[in-house]
C-alpha cells in the first residue's frame, strides 16, 4: 500500500484529466464510492488503470 490516501475529488480529476489514457474506463464504469473503495492511492489508481487499458489494447488488436 504505497502513497498518500486519496480523495473522491483527487480520483475524478485524474481520470478526466486522462480520460483518453484510460480514465475513462474509472469514470464510465464505477459511481464514488465504487472508487473510494478501490483506489488507495494515486499510485493503486494508475496501476489500475495501467492493467485495463493493457486488456483493452489487448482486445482491440485481436478485434480488428
Amino acid at each position: 500500500m504505497g502513497g498518500t490516501m486519496i480523495t473522491i475529488e483527487q480520483i475524478n480529476q485524474y481520470c478526466y484529466e486522462n480520460y483518453e489514457e484510460g480514465g475513462d474506463i474509472v469514470v464510465e464504469t464505477m459511481n464514488d464510492e465504487e472508487k473510494v473503495g478501490r483506489f488507495e492511492s494515486l499510485e493503486s489508481l494508475q496501476e489500475w488503470i495501467e492493467v485495463q487499458q493493457e486488456h483493452r489494447r489487448e482486445i482491440q488488436a485481436t478485434a480488428w
